[in-house]
């Protein structure tokens, strides 16, 4: 925003008490990060769809769980609605590790079918990698310390989004 630390230009400090400084974010307010493809954002797919791929079809069918019509007595408490698919799907199952974005979100969530989905694989790969803590002044491994981290790497068109807020506009100072 055309702010150099270094210089400290007037206002300074109130930018700092808005976005912060290394030991803290101020009043700014990050929320995120989300999965964009296309400059969208994308969304998990609601656990309420279901899908089943028949044999020699390419278009999945879809059905939606809905809360039951009749409440019954069970493990969860008495008188329990237990979901229930809106229309029958032999062997449907939830999309896991699929998105979409909010247009088709919309329409999943008023019972229609949505017209795209991102599966894991066309947004992004995971690399796992397992690592052992070392004491490099003795040459050893720290007892206990083996640990496990998995990088993820975005596809080519896939980037990662926040929503930005507490921030007034009018500190930059270009805009005074």
């Amino acid at each position: 925003m055309g702010w150099d630390k270094f210089k400290e230009p007037e206002g300074y400090s109130d930018l700092k008490q808005q976005i912060g400084d290394a030991d803290g974010f101020g009043q700014l307010q990050l929320t995120g990060p989300y999965l964009c493809k296309g400059g969208q954002r994308l969304y998990p797919v609601p656990l309420h769809l279901l899908t089943k791929t028949e044999a020699g079809q390419e278009k999945p069918k879809f059905a939606c769980l809905r809360p039951g019509t009749e409440p019954v007595d069970c493990d969860l408490g008495r008188r329990i609605r237990l979901p229930e698919l809106a229309r029958p799907l032999p062997g449907a199952k939830p999309l896991e590790n699929t998105w979409l974005d909010g247009a088709d979100l919309k329409r999943v969530l008023v019972g229609e079918e949505p017209k795209r989905l991102y599966p894991k694989k066309a947004l992004f790969t995971e690399e796992p990698r397992l690592g052992i803590a070392r004491n490099n002044s003795r040459r050893t491994v720290e007892e206990g310390l083996l640990y496990q981290t998995r990088h993820i790497r975005l596809r080519e068109g896939v980037s990662l989004g926040v929503t930005v807020d507490g921030i007034q506009p009018d500190l930059h100072p270009a805009s005074g």
